[in-house]
C-alpha cells in the first residue's frame, strides 16, 4: 500500500527547487564573475544532480498513473520544451542589441542559425555561444546550463523500457543493475580523466549514462517512499552521514546518489512547515533556463568588478522577475490546458 498520494499540498518538493535554483544562480555568478564567493562547477554539478533525483521520482510517477510511451512522451515535452524554446529565441532577440556585430553582420552571420537550430534542438555543444556576444567574459557560452537539458530528454526516454523492464524481471533488479553500470561508467570516465588530464572524459563523466544513478535513485525513493518515510528516524541520520563522509571513504562515494535521494524525498515530506510553497507559482524551472544569460549580461555590463554582492543580488531579482514572465507566457498557459483536458 502507497504511503499517501503525492500532491502539491502534501510535501515541499517546490520548494526544494527553488532553493537549488537560487544556489545555482549564486554559485554560477561566483564561476562566471570569477568573485570567489562561494564554489565551483564541482559544487553546481552536485545541485544539478538532485534536480535529476527529483526528475526521476516524479517521471516515474507519471509513468505509473499512465504508462503509455506517447502519452508520458507528449505530457513531458510539452511542460519542458515551450519555455526552452522561448528562452533560445529571446536570448537571440534580445542579445542582439549587445553584440559587437553591427546587426545587420549579426543577423547575417550563420553563426546565429547554427545557434538557434543547435540549441532548439537540445544540441547545445554543436554551438554555445552567439557572434559578438560575451567575447570579454569570462566564458563567451550563452547560456551554459542549458547542457541538462539534453541529459533530462535522454533520461526520460528510458522510463517506457525501464517500467517494462521492472515489470518483467524485478525492480531490485534492474536497478541494482542500472546502479552498477552508471557507476562503473562515471568510474571509468574519471579515471580516464585524471590519468589523460583530457576534459572530453570529465565532460561525458556528467552526461546521460553518469546521471543515470541518480535519476534513478530518484525513482528507486518513489518506490519504497513507504519504507523510507516510516523509518525517517533511523535512515534520514544514517544517509546524511554517509553522505557526509564520501569524501574519505569510496564505498560511501558509490553510494552517495542514493543517500542524497533519500535525504531528499523524505525532506520533502517531513518539512511540514514548508508545504505552502507548493501552492504558489513553481518558477524553478524558468529561474534555471533564464538566470544563465542574465549572468553573463550583468557580467558583461561590469558591475561585479566594484560591487560584487550587490551585482549578484540584482542577478537573483533579475532571474526571478524574467522566470516569472517566462512561467506566466510559457509555462502556465501549457499548464492549463493539461487540467482543462483532465477535467473534460
Amino acid at each position: 500500500m502507497e504511503y499517501r498520494q503525492i500532491s502539491k499540498n502534501n510535501n515541499c518538493f517546490d520548494a526544494i527547487r527553488y532553493l537549488l535554483a537560487i544556489l545555482i544562480t549564486v554559485a554560477h555568478y561566483c564561476v562566471l564573475s570569477d568573485t570567489h564567493l562561494t564554489g565551483d562547477f564541482n559544487l553546481i554539478e552536485n545541485r544539478v544532480s538532485i534536480f535529476f533525483i527529483i526528475s526521476g521520482f516524479f517521471s516515474y510517477m507519471m509513468y505509473c498513473k499512465t504508462p503509455n510511451p506517447w502519452h508520458f512522451a507528449y505530457k513531458r515535452l510539452k511542460r519542458l520544451v515551450p519555455a526552452y524554446w522561448l528562452t533560445i529565441l529571446l536570448s537571440v532577440l534580445l542579445l542582439s542589441f549587445i553584440s559587437s556585430e553591427d546587426v545587420e553582420g549579426f543577423w547575417t552571420n550563420r553563426q546565429v542559425y547554427s545557434y538557434l537550430a543547435a540549441n532548439m534542438s537540445f544540441a547545445n555543444f554543436i554551438e554555445p555561444a552567439l557572434p559578438g556576444v560575451f567575447e570579454n567574459n569570462q566564458m563567451s557560452a550563452v547560456n551554459g546550463s542549458l547542457w541538462t537539458m539534453k541529459v533530462e530528454i535522454m533520461l526520460l526516454i528510458t522510463v517506457p523500457f525501464a517500467y517494462a523492464a521492472f515489470n518483467r524481471w524485478g525492480k531490485k533488479r534492474c536497478l541494482l543493475i542500472i546502479f552498477v553500470l552508471s557507476t562503473f561508467y562515471r568510474l571509468l570516465l574519471n579515471y580516464l580523466y585524471s590519468s589523460t588530464d583530457e576534459e572530453i572524459y570529465n565532460i561525458l563523466s556528467r552526461q546521460m549514462v553518469g546521471q543515470l544513478v541518480y535519476f534513478y535513485s530518484g525513482v528507486c525513493t518513489y518506490i519504497y517512499r513507504d519504507y523510507l518515510i516510516s523509518n525517517t528516524k533511523i535512515l534520514l541520520p544514517l544517509s546524511l552521514v554517509a553522505y557526509l563522509l564520501q569524501t574519505k571513504v569510496s564505498l560511501l562515494y558509490h553510494l552517495s546518489p542514493i543517500c542524497l535521494a533519500i535525504i531528499v524525498i523524505i525532506c520533502a515530506f517531513r518539512f511540514k512547515y514548508l508545504y505552502f510553497v507548493g501552492r504558489l507559482p513553481n518558477i524553478s524551472y524558468s529561474m534555471y533556463l533564464v538566470h544563465f544569460p542574465i549572468i553573463q549580461t550583468f557580467v558583461w555590463l561590469g558591475g561585479n568588478k566594484e560591487y560584487p554582492i550587490a551585482t549578484m543580488l540584482l542577478c537573483l531579482l533579475a532571474t526571478v522577475i524574467a522566470a516569472y514572465i517566462l512561467w506566466y507566457i510559457a509555462e502556465k498557459p501549457f499548464m492549463k490546458q493539461s487540467v482543462t483536458k483532465h477535467r473534460d
